[in-house]
């Protein structure tokens, strides 16, 4: 990824259109690169989901051994008191890893808006056009022409 270049494509100023075949070049390596991503991802995927699937039998195996602990009288008080310990760190585990998830969806929104801004700006379409248009077709914008908003 470059950055820098995002956040020229997004800024809206800047120079003429046409970057000719360098410019088909830099997109066609971006899109080997978000395939690329996209192959890795997916393995990232089924690691995370082998690895949940290996710490839900691990917290099965937990609960049982509790409940059992509970069923013969030892210390139900207090091993109530830790199962409940134990869902709640669960839970704070799983609002993490949604947390991160969404995280990473918006990241990869904000990309895919600025390669957008990219290819209208090499189309002749700079952002102020874009607006118009989307105005005039009853399209609501949330975006006020900043660098910053994405």
């Amino acid at each position: 990824l470059k950055p820098e270049a995002s956040s020229d494509s997004v800024g809206g100023g800047g120079g003429g259109g046409g970057g000719g075949g360098s410019e088909v070049e830099v997109l066609h390596e971006r899109r080997l690169a978000i395939v690329e991503n996209i192959r890795d991802n997916e393995a990232a995927g089924l690691r995370y989901r082998a690895d949940i699937e290996v710490n839900e039998q691990a917290r099965r195996a937990i609960q049982a051994r509790i409940d059992h602990a509970i069923k013969n009288g030892r210390s139900p008080t207090f091993l109530r008191i830790l199962s409940q310990y134990r869902l709640m760190g669960v839970s704070n585990m799983e609002l993490h890893f949604q947390l991160a998830i969404r995280d990473q969806i918006i990241s990869d929104q904000r990309e895919v808006i600025s390669c957008l801004w990219r290819i209208m700006h090499a189309g002749g379409i700079n952002q102020d056009r874009a607006m118009v248009i989307a105005k005039k077709e009853g399209i609501l914008v949330d975006y006020d022409g900043s660098k910053d908003a994405g």
